[in-house]
């Protein structure tokens, strides 16, 4: 027997199960066909739809072309062949039952999937925001470092005006220990004055400096 004859064969128990029963006695086995190949099979032979004649005006329906709709024809019906080899005749309880049964098995896979969806997009999450929780901590350790390079700039610089303070101590209190004839002979009084001016600069530049690491210390990142 041809496949043209094996597809004949299936028609005429679906036209024959319609005529006999009305149209929902095809109804489980075109249930297990893909949406896509049920509607063009209705379309094509009229089951429960107005009938289409060709498959050029069949495609013209759905928005294919006449070759796409003979190819999801052909495969509706190698599919009803293999469905009623395994389920039993058109419009047979034992039929209805086999499409009954795998209505049930789709709906498990579909509740199945649904879940593997679910876990798969709370695994992508997950990801995303472990991702995220690197990229806060990446941009803590920067702030934390860059806050320890200028507190330890700042430090540096208080100690670098403190020993300069220092040294101009020193050299203020060696001029102010000179005799009454260096006094008299020297013009230091004019180098004292600048040196004393200069102290107060520093002095001040010192406080601000404090303050500057008060202020960072006070900042410290989280």
């Amino acid at each position: 027997m041809t496949v043209d004859d094996k597809n004949k064969e299936i028609l005429a128990s679906l036209t024959v199960a319609v005529r006999e029963t009305g149209p929902a006695s095809v109804d489980p086995i075109l249930s297990l066909l893909s949406s896509q190949e049920e509607e063009i099979v209705r379309l094509r032979y009229g089951f429960g739809r107005t009938q289409i004649g060709t498959y050029r005006q069949l495609g013209e329906v759905v928005g294919l072309s006449a070759s796409r709709v003979a190819q999801i024809h052909d495969k509706a019906f190698r599919r009803m062949r293999w469905f009623i080899g395994r389920g039993g005749p058109v419009g047979s309880p034992a039929l209805a039952s086999y499409a009954n049964q795998k209505r049930q098995e789709a709906v498990e896979d579909e509740r199945l999937r649904q879940i593997q969806d679910e876990e798969r997009l709370a695994e992508i999450e997950r990801k995303r925001e472990e991702k995220i929780e690197r990229a806060d901590r990446r941009r803590a350790r920067a702030r934390k470092s860059l806050w320890q390079r200028k507190l330890s700039k700042a430090i540096a610089d208080q100690v670098a005006l403190e020993e300069a303070r220092i040294r101009l101590d020193h050299r203020i209190a060696k001029l102010e220990r000179r005799g009454w004839l260096t006094r008299t002979v020297l013009p230091h009084d004019s180098v004292l004055g600048k040196l004393r001016d200069e102290r107060s600069l520093l002095d001040g530049k010192i406080r601000e400096m404090g303050l500057a690491i008060v202020a960072l210390r006070s900042a410290l990142p989280d």
